[in-house]
């Protein structure tokens, strides 16, 4: 039988590490926010509310981002205060741009709809991506009622603008609360692993199309950190969702 002396068990530590050293220093691959221009790979765009401060659109378009959503309202009174500023700059940057309301699930779901189609701002001209609704808290409220009250919400808004809403969240929440729900709806998901080349979707969903994939991104034209995020398609796709 084959037996280890000192100099072999001196050899084998050596020999690992060598390895170990080599992976340790191994250079991970660049992180998403970490790209040069984010654009070239796919459309990049912004989302924003009045903790972000006044903006100006101007530079936000001139650096490349291609697209952004804006706070309208929460709950069933809320609206934000940047709300009409926001919206008259991006029109006057001739960027594309839609709203996201964030769903109370504690609060009635079309009254939230109502408060959320009437505080957007009117306009003659300009065109908006599709309603967005942010669902990632849940009340308290059981999950049952919550699924009751979004798809209640999701219907009313689909019925008056005519197409459908995306719905923006978390794969685990979704997974805790929608199962195989809404997988026929626009999905704008959240996940920040920074060296994913896809985020990880809820389960029976098998497309996204908008991936905030930050949090702490840098924009010119914004103070500080601002949510980024990737839309699957190229310019033409994104035009076609305006209505």
């Amino acid at each position: 039988m084959n037996h280890l002396t000192f100099k072999n068990i001196g050899l084998i530590c050596f020999a690992l590490l060598i390895s170990f050293t080599s992976f340790a220093c191994s250079k991970p691959e660049k992180k998403v926010e970490e790209i040069e221009n984010p654009a070239q790979v796919l459309l990049t765009g912004i989302d924003v509310s009045n903790y972000n401060g006044q903006i100006d659109w101007q530079k936000v378009k001139e650096s490349g981002v291609a697209f952004a959503f804006v706070k309208a309202t929460e709950g069933i009174t809320y609206k934000d205060p940047m709300l009409d500023a926001n919206s008259k700059g991006l029109q006057e940057a001739g960027l594309v741009y839609g709203f996201y309301h964030f769903f109370r699930p504690e609060d009635d779901a079309i009254k939230q709809a109502k408060h959320y189609l009437e505080s957007i701002p009117e306009t003659e001209e300009s065109k908006f991506l599709p309603l967005v609704v942010d669902i990632e808290v849940n009340d308290k409220v059981p999950t049952a009622t919550l699924m009751n009250r979004l798809e209640k919400f999701v219907k009313y808004i689909e019925k008056h603008e005519e197409r459908k809403p995306v719905i923006y969240s978390y794969s685990s929440f979704w997974n805790e609360n929608f199962k195989a729900k809404f997988q026929d709806y626009p999905i704008w998901i959240a996940d920040y692993n920074p060296y994913l080349e896809n985020p990880i979707l809820p389960q029976e969903i098998t497309k996204w199309n908008f991936w905030q994939f930050t949090q702490k991104g840098k924009v010119p034209g914004v103070n500080g950190a601002v949510d980024r995020s990737f839309f699957q398609g190229d310019y033409e796709d994104l035009v076609s969702m305006l209505d």
